[in-house]
């Protein structure tokens, strides 16, 4: 993504990714409907599909899980758009993934992830993200407390240290 939201015009949580149970997509929901927040200025956006799209809808619908938004599959320009207006890009697969492309892409626009510490998302994340437990409801449900909670002078930190180093990380292909 290029460009970037100034973190005071930022709000809300996002997953992106394959709705499969790897991904930590249920622990992400379950924690969600356990935080209790305001869904207004704390929504949890979900963008992507698949196999669990059913039973995620069920479960918003029979526990009433307020300020979940569902936009499905988006155009590339539309993820980028999500991924600079988000407070905090979350990440908690439990699968041992090589790499985490979304934190990756988070950081590069300067919003800092939530992330488990499965394979290689814990180095896409950066040193300065908020780490949880893989597979770990109350680890999770932590982090995002903690992140509603942070006072915004750390958040504007956090923002800035998000993209530091990256560069090394990350080198363009030409």
């Amino acid at each position: 993504p290029q460009g970037e939201t100034s973190p005071d015009k930022r709000k809300g949580f996002l997953f992106i990714g394959r709705w499969v149970p790897k991904k930590g997509i249920r622990i992400l929901l379950e924690a969600y409907a356990r935080l209790k927040t305001d869904p207004i200025t704390w929504p949890l956006t979900m963008l992507g599909d698949g196999p669990l799209r059913e039973e995620l809808l069920n479960t918003i619908q029979e526990q009433g899980i307020q300020g979940v938004q569902l936009p499905g599959f988006v155009s590339e320009s539309e993820r980028h758009r999500y991924t600079r207006e988000a407070k905090w890009m979350v990440t908690p697969p439990h699968t041992q993934e090589d790499l985490g492309l979304t934190p990756l892409e988070a950081r590069s626009v300067g919003v800092p992830c939530i992330a488990s510490t499965d394979g290689g998302v814990q180095e896409t994340a950066g040193p300065h993200a908020l780490f949880c437990k893989p597979g770990d409801i109350d680890s999770l449900l932590e982090c995002m407390k903690k992140a509603i909670q942070m006072e915004e002078i750390k958040y504007q930190e956090l923002s800035r240290l998000a993209k530091v180093d990256l560069e090394q990380y990350v080198r363009p292909l030409d």
